[in-house]
């Protein structure tokens, strides 16, 4: 009987284990929903893996089988041969790889853009290349937001050298006041390079400002334009310090 028992319980565990899911630790990663796994994993582990000791990362290794691969064998602009990879882990990291092309199955890797958002889109422009991004985590800062990322290249290194919002949506409420006011801000800015010695990127910015006025029979604001501005700037680089500095700023 006692053995009966024994049996009993260690079937009883053995059931349990069996319909437990798997935990998966992330360490400083936010952990992922079980059923974003499984749609993540991927016939790519070897060259992810290849990348990631390529670019020095391999503490994500232990992650590969959950990373996204994206291949990118023409990339705007390229005048120099190149493929690129964009790897990422939604909601985690994203960055791209860039390799030399030396034949059909011979690449030597080159350098990394690294700490990006969700990246849209990206070209060379002139020795820089031009990452275009949106901002997956909203912040006390902005509710929605598209932006543009330019990264020079220094000695097969992409360092960080211009930023611009292309889009921004930003609701405030004012908590101090008794009418809890609330506005709503849009930022558009529409980019364009211009030719020159030295390169150009050329920004027109506007900023609408609306105010919201709560509407009881939906339950919700609804937004009037209150003020718009509109604003040129022109941004140069400057190769001695390494950086665009605004040129000409005119309304």
């Amino acid at each position: 009987m006692k053995n009966l028992i024994i049996l009993l319980l260690m079937s009883f565990f053995i059931a349990i284990g069996i319909q437990l899911p798997n935990k998966y630790n992330f360490d400083k990663y936010v952990s992922m929903a079980y059923d974003n796994i499984v749609n993540y994993n991927n016939d790519n582990y070897t060259l992810i893996v290849k990348i990631l000791k390529d670019a020095n990362k391999d503490t994500l290794i232990p992650y590969a089988n959950l990373i996204n691969l994206k291949t990118i064998k023409c990339i705007p602009n390229n005048t120099s041969n190149k493929i690129a990879y964009i790897l990422s882990l939604p909601q985690q990291f994203s960055f791209i790889a860039i390799y030399d092309i030396i034949d059909s199955s011979n690449y030597n890797f080159q350098g990394i853009i690294d700490n990006l958002s969700n990246i849209k889109n990206f070209y060379f422009y002139k020795d820089f290349i031009v990452v275009e991004q949106s901002d997956s985590n909203p912040s006390t800062n902005f509710t929605q937001r598209e932006f543009l990322e330019i990264f020079f290249n220094k000695n097969n290194t992409y360092i960080p050298v211009f930023n611009k919002n292309i889009y921004m949506e930003k609701i405030t409420k004012d908590r101090v006041s008794n009418n809890n006011e609330v506005t709503k801000e849009i930022e558009i800015s529409s980019i364009d390079y211009l030719e020159g010695d030295l390169p150009r990127v050329l920004c027109i910015n506007t900023i609408t400002s609306y105010k919201g006025i709560y509407v009881n029979l939906t339950n919700s604001y609804e937004f009037i334009e209150d003020k718009k501005t509109t604003q040129k700037e022109i941004y140069e680089w400057h190769p001695d310090i390494e950086c665009f500095s605004i040129k000409k700023n005119s309304k």
